[in-house]
C-alpha cells in the first residue's frame, strides 16, 4: 500500500512538472514578412503606380481641374522662400508676369500646376493617404543613384512665364489613397547569403 501511494505521488509530481513546463514555453516566433521575386515586385509596383495615377486623375476631375505646363523663362538665386509667388521680371527687354517657385536645392524639381474652367491657376499640394502592404522583394537592392539624380545645386528659384489669361490663386490640396509603389528589399540573396557591399562612392 505504501509503495502504491508513493507511486501515485510521484506520478502527480511528474504531471505537475510537465504542466508547469508547458505553461512557461515561449510563444512561437511570428513568421517573416512575405517577399516575392524582384521581377514580380517590380510588376506589382508598376500596377500600384497606375492605380495611384488613376486616383489622382479622378480627384482632379472631381475638382474640375486640368494639369497645365508653363514655359520656364529663367532661374535665379537669392533669398530663400517656401511658397510660390507672382512677380514681375524683365525678360528680353519686356516686363512680364512670372510664377516664382519656392527655393529648391535640386535642379530636377518642378511644380505641379492645374487650372479650372475659370482660368484660375493652382499649385497642387499632394495629400496622400497610404493604404495596403509594402511590396517586399526577395533579393539585393540595386545600387542607389546619386542624390537628386546628380543635379543637386545651391538654393535656386525657377521662373515660369504666366500667361495674361491665367489668374494665380495659390495652392490647392489634392487628397487621395495611394498603394505602396516602391520596392523594399530583404537584403539577402535567393540562397540566403548576404548581399555584396555596395561599391565606394
Amino acid at each position: 500500500m505504501i509503495d502504491t501511494m508513493q507511486g501515485h505521488a510521484v506520478l502527480i509530481l511528474l504531471i505537475a512538472a510537465c504542466t508547469q513546463t508547458r505553461a512557461k514555453a515561449p510563444a512561437p516566433t511570428p513568421a517573416a514578412g512575405r517577399c516575392v521575386p524582384i521581377a514580380q515586385a517590380n510588376a506589382e509596383a508598376g500596377r500600384a503606380r497606375q492605380r495611384n495615377d488613376q486616383r489622382f486623375n479622378d480627384q482632379l476631375t472631381q475638382r474640375g481641374l486640368n494639369m497645365v505646363a508653363l514655359e520656364t523663362t529663367g532661374v535665379e538665386s537669392g533669398e530663400q522662400t517656401a511658397v510660390a509667388t507672382v512677380e514681375m521680371r524683365t525678360i528680353g527687354g519686356v516686363a512680364k508676369r512670372v510664377l516664382v517657385t519656392p527655393s529648391w536645392t535640386c535642379a530636377t524639381e518642378t511644380l505641379q500646376l492645374a487650372k479650372n474652367a475659370q482660368q484660375e491657376l493652382y499649385v497642387i499640394q499632394l495629400r496622400k493617404r497610404a493604404t495596403g502592404a509594402q511590396i517586399s522583394a526577395c533579393g539585393c537592392e540595386p545600387v542607389a543613384r546619386a542624390s537628386c539624380g546628380g543635379a543637386a545645386v545651391g538654393p535656386i528659384k525657377v521662373l515660369y512665364g504666366l500667361p495674361d489669361d491665367l489668374a494665380y490663386k495659390g495652392s490647392i490640396d489634392i487628397e487621395y489613397d495611394v498603394d505602396p509603389d516602391s520596392v523594399l528589399f530583404t537584403g539577402r540573396q535567393p540562397d540566403g547569403s548576404s548581399c555584396p557591399l555596395p561599391p565606394p562612392p
